[in-house]
């Protein structure tokens, strides 16, 4: 089937839903027309409009045949925001319309009017046509589906533990079998997923920069991880200079987040752009054969990494 039939079909099966007599029943489900100037875009919205050609097509489509299928909406501190529809009411007011048909949603959750938004972009787009904020957003709410709300600090250990971080949560094997399944359902790995994840946490400037491909995946996902405030020092900072960011300078502010001021931020992308200081290189080491030999030959690799860490803890510390 193509994908304008599949649409047409979803078009179909939504109007059929609207006319079963027991959903007309609920008067929440009732169709009804609001002026255009009273809708607002749902806060935080994380898909961008459509541009272009498919514009086009949806403005000529509602010049020819109207808005087939009703936005929906809820009252949110007194307006009336979309849940489902940014793209349709867009194309309707460059139609000329001035009045659009909306049904209004009661009495939902913050994370329900969330799911809303997700899924029916989903439905209308498909997973792989979203940018990857937009996909990052998607996959929060799939994780949501097998992970209690009441469990998002464990996410966040999960993630944390799957990039090398040391992590006290005590993930058990079921949870990181869910991740994987979700993972290998968008054919993905879980890393993979785990590091758009963090796209989430993000702010808009740094978004926009994943999504136009301007930032080194390891920068962004050590960048989501400082507190909004200190991601914006950062943005400026690079922005300004025209720097692109590093994962080991990313790493670095991460890591010093708890000390970390705007001077420090603006200092050192200044003495990098104008060649005061030089990024580190790091390099690997290996151990001579003889040497590995004598201290690890009966030893698992991760357990030998481990013994050489505390060695050198410890001279330092003697040192």
């Amino acid at each position: 089937m193509s994908k304008g039939l599949e649409k047409r079909k979803l078009a179909s099966d939504v109007l059929d839903y609207l006319d079963d007599d027991s959903v007309s029943e609920n008067k929440e489900n009732e169709v009804k027309k609001v002026p255009v100037d009273q809708l607002v875009p749902f806060h935080n919205h994380p898909f961008k409009l459509y541009e272009g050609q498919r514009l086009d097509d949806m403005v000529e489509s509602i010049r020819e045949h109207g808005i087939m299928i009703p936005l929906l909406v809820r009252m949110y501190k007194g307006k009336m925001e979309i849940l489902s529809g940014h793209n349709r009411l867009n194309a309707a007011i460059l139609a000329g319309l001035t009045e659009v048909p909306v049904i209004e949603k009661v009495g939902l959750s913050e994370k329900e009017a969330y799911t809303y938004v997700i899924e029916t972009n989903l439905i209308q787009r498909g997973f792989s046509e979203l940018l990857p904020s937009e996909q990052a957003a998607a996959l929060e709410i799939e994780y949501d589906k097998v992970i209690s709300q009441g469990k998002r600090n464990d996410i966040i250990r999960e993630i944390e533990k799957m990039s090398g971080i040391e992590s006290t949560s005590g993930q058990s094997d079921q949870k990181l079998d869910k991740r994987d399944a979700i993972s290998s359902e968008y054919g993905m790995s879980g890393s993979k997923m785990a590091r758009m994840l963090r796209i989430n946490h993000l702010v808009q400037p740094f978004k926009d920069m994943v999504d136009n491909n301007a930032i080194a995946k390891g920068a962004y996902f050590h960048i989501s991880f400082l507190p909004e405030e200190k991601q914006l020092w950062v943005f400026k900072a690079v922005n300004e200079y025209g720097y692109k960011i590093s994962e080991d300078i990313a790493k670095m502010f991460r890591e010093s987040d708890e000390t970390l001021t705007e001077q420090y931020v603006n200092d050192t992308i200044d003495d990098l752009v104008n060649g005061k200081k030089q990024e580190k290189k790091y390099q690997s080491v290996k151990l001579g054969t003889e040497v590995y030999h004598k201290y690890f030959y009966d030893v698992e690799p991760k357990e030998a990494v481990s013994i050489i860490e505390k060695a050198l803890e410890m001279y330092f510390t003697n040192k």
